[in-house]
């Protein structure tokens, strides 16, 4: 998948009882499912880099709420209880890479629309949510992780500057 982490901090101020650990939080920004070949993970990582590096400034949000996605098949049955994210410029960057990784043949999951939120928990659909509600928190995110299986690497935002003129550039071989 494709992500930003939730700065630790933060997520321990996030983090419910049997919940998911504070180091996992993320905002999801594209699944890439299971069985990429060796050449599309290439592409995805250099896709991801090569547009984080092109992000001159963090991505700021603010976690603004709390909520709860029923119970389906790739929850494996649980509600999924998060903390909604507001974060105005990121669903055009999320769109751009997304289209970059149809572009490349990467495979992007679209069993789902895209409702930025940072998942706290996966809960039986009769069990209670754990509040219902939380004072908003700023944050923001310096940069974009790929994470396949166990494995995560993190490309920081602006290591060379460049905005969109260097992710075009660092893609145009392709």
């Amino acid at each position: 998948m494709v992500s930003m982490s939730v700065p630790y901090r933060i997520a321990k101020r996030l983090a419910v009882p049997g919940g998911e650990a504070p180091e996992h939080m993320h905002v999801t920004l594209a699944y890439l499912g299971k069985g990429l070949s060796p050449a599309q993970l290439a592409d995805a990582h250099r896709a991801v880099k090569a547009f984080a590096r092109g992000c001159s400034s963090p991505i700021a949000a603010k976690l603004a709420g709390l909520g709860r996605f029923s119970a389906s098949e790739t929850s494996d049955g649980r509600d999924v209880y998060h903390a909604t994210v507001d974060a105005p410029t990121l669903p055009a960057a999320r769109q751009q890479i997304v289209d970059c990784l149809k572009q490349l043949g990467v495979p992007v999951a679209a069993s789902h629309g895209f409702s930025p939120h940072v998942t706290l928990a996966y809960l039986h659909p009769d069990a209670p949510s754990p509040a219902h509600r939380m004072e908003p928190i700023e944050m923001a995110c310096h940069g974009l992780n790929i994470t396949t299986g166990a494995r995560k690497a993190f490309y920081p935002f602006g290591s060379f500057g460049g905005g969109q003129e260097h992710f075009a550039k660092a893609l145009a071989p392709l």
